[in-house]
């Protein structure tokens, strides 16, 4: 009774009890979080376990060493890999393809595009009812993750220009650094047959792509479900003509130069390139690339589209709470409905030239591309009304859709593909600030906020004074920049808040309020009517010796053949006489 008396204040009524001082909350938290990752740890100890034992019961020897007794580690190009406990394991990593997830890769190194991860001793169907097409990639190192944020702290070279150029490497096909091709089948062979064909062929490139990862520090993030990859091989089989589509911002990163060539080369469809979200950036720099476009891409109809009217008053504003303010007005039914009606008439009007019935008469439309470029949103454009699902966050259709637009083609259908993020080689946050990984699985963003601040005043976009902990005569970091931003917005910079800042400049920079944007290189020798090649030439290429042969009466430009091993060449691009001289001739 008297320690509720001492509890009761004068007014007559019940003093609020003291709170949980901030230190114990800290310490049940720490203890909680420390029990779960046991808890995890244990439980993927389990599962690799399971599936070694599982590989043992199917007769395959689980344990080759080598000298010494050691397991042999490592992948190796052709043949089967086996992971770091001697396990040997399958190629496929798609579903129900075995036990093992393959290619010396254990469960703890794969990430989805949900947040969790695909466990070894899962049954095919507890792995369907996770996602089938759930997009795969590779775990980051966390030392280089770690080394990363180290660097957080090391002052920002200013980018000598604001005009910065798009990297010509990206529209030039590597020879690795390509996609997978569908396998050659036939109409009497099963379905298990062609799908362990095409798992077999999918190992090899996958072991093939990642070795030359180790080689090469900057590669992007790339698809590792195979499901997903059968996806755009359907697409692309059935269809009269396939649209291709890209970002204004860097459209030479976002068409994948290895589809294009195989597309118009091996399986001879007719491709079409659609640049979209021509309204974030000013009318000029879209003209420039469509002009662009047209003379790196001959015979291939280049079409604009934005699913937003352009307004000419804020179009050209560059201010973060202007473009935020244009992004979020809102626009009339009608206005709106009229503005995608042109639009979509018009990607008609480029494809209606190319496009012929399939056996069923049919004229497929089919739409492929990177995530997050807008395809979703140029099928429900098509479609005249909202048919399909359309998100910021990248990866949001999972499965290719068959939609009939009758109203604008007779007999005509138009595909939604999913989003395949192609290996490219760049750096990893060059693929987080295009939009073409999940902003909330980020990791580390200095790196990513680093490479704007080169390319775009970031404290006076946002206004940012330097935090009191600084010196006025310490130069601007990324760290110091995002703790800056945190401070003006009142987050805890103790509890992650500069990261939490890091993860919303990225979402500006994808959204459009940040303009990132590329300008295309005007002097390329294609533009300034360069000579042909008129015989033979042997060069030495970033790739290896390479062949450059005259161009055929049908062809406008050369194609340089690299020999990459005994059984392929790639094509890696057209040659002229000043690109040869760029190459060394041999």
């Amino acid at each position: 009774m008297a320690c509720k008396e001492s509890r009761v204040r004068k007014g007559g009524e019940m003093a609020r009890k003291k709170p949980v001082s901030g230190k114990h909350r800290r310490s049940q938290l720490k203890l909680k979080r420390k029990t779960a990752a046991n808890r995890k740890s244990a439980k993927d100890t389990k599962n690799d376990r399971e599936s070694q034992s599982h590989t043992r019961k199917a007769g395959d020897p689980s344990d080759r060493r080598g000298e010494k007794g050691r397991p042999q580690t490592g992948l190796i190009l052709g043949e089967e890999s086996h992971d770091r406990k001697g396990g040997e394991v399958g190629f496929g990593l798609g579903f129900g393809v075995g036990p093992g997830l393959g290619l010396g890769l254990s469960s703890s190194s794969i990430v989805t595009s949900f947040g969790g991860r695909i466990d070894t001793g899962d049954t095919v169907e507890k792995r369907e009812r996770k996602g089938r097409l759930a997009t795969f990639f590779i775990k980051e190192d966390d030392r280089k993750v770690n080394k990363r944020k180290k660097n957080a702290s090391n002052p920002i070279n200013r980018h000598p220009t604001s005009i910065y150029e798009a990297d010509e490497a990206f529209a030039t096909q590597h020879p690795v650094f390509c996609h997978p091709r569908r396998p050659q089948w036939a109409q009497r062979e099963s379905k298990q047959v062609v799908e362990a064909r095409e798992e077999a062929m999918f190992g090899v490139w996958v072991n093939r792509v990642l070795t030359w990862a180790r080689l090469v520090e900057e590669v992007t993030p790339f698809e590792l479900n195979i499901d997903v990859w059968r996806q755009l091989w359907r697409v692309c089989e059935f269809s009269s003509v396939v649209v291709i589509v890209c970002d204004v911002r860097y459209p030479t990163f976002h068409i994948p130069p290895s589809l294009f060539n195989h597309l118009t080369q091996d399986i001879s469809k007719r491709v079409m390139i659609v640049v979209n979200k021509v309204d974030l950036v000013p009318c000029e720099l879209v003209e420039r690339w469509c002009k662009w476009l047209k003379a790196r891409y001959p015979n291939t109809p280049v079409v604009t589209f934005s699913s937003r009217p352009i307004d000419p008053d804020t179009h050209n504003k560059t201010g973060i709470n202007s473009r935020r303010k244009r992004l979020h007005k809102r626009v009339s039914k009608g206005v709106y409905k009229k503005h995608l009606d042109e639009q979509a008439r018009k990607i008609i009007k480029a494809a209606a030239p190319l496009l012929t019935p399939n056996p069923k008469g049919f004229l497929v439309l089919g739409v492929v591309g990177h995530p997050n470029v807008g395809k979703t949103s140029i099928v429900n454009a098509l479609c005249g009304t909202k048919r399909a699902s359309t998100s910021s966050t990248a990866g949001h259709t999972k499965h290719l859709q068959h939609l009939p637009i009758p109203h604008i083609l007779e007999n005509g259908v138009v595909v939604d593909c999913p989003g395949l993020v192609f290996p490219r080689p760049a750096p990893r946050h060059l693929t987080e600030l295009m939009g073409l990984y999940p902003i909330a699985q980020i990791r580390e963003t200095y790196s990513a906020v680093r490479f704007l601040a080169q390319r775009l005043k970031l404290e006076k976009l946002y206004g940012l004074r330097k935090p009191d902990w600084y010196d006025e005569d310490d130069p601007w970091t990324p760290l110091m920049i995002c703790e800056a931003l945190g401070e003006k917005k009142g987050y805890d910079l103790t509890r992650g808040g500069a990261h939490r800042v890091g993860l919303e400049i990225l979402k500006d920079c994808t959204d459009g309020a940040l303009l990132l944007a590329f300008h295309p290189n005007d002097t390329d020798p294609r533009n300034n009517g360069d000579q042909k090649i008129s015989q033979e030439a042997r060069v030495n290429t970033p790739f290896g010796p390479g062949i450059v042969r005259p161009a055929p009466p049908e062809s406008e430009w050369s194609l340089c053949s690299v020999h990459l091993d005994s059984n392929a060449i790639a094509y890696i691009g057209a040659a002229t006489v000043s690109q040869i001289h760029k190459w060394n001739e041999i």
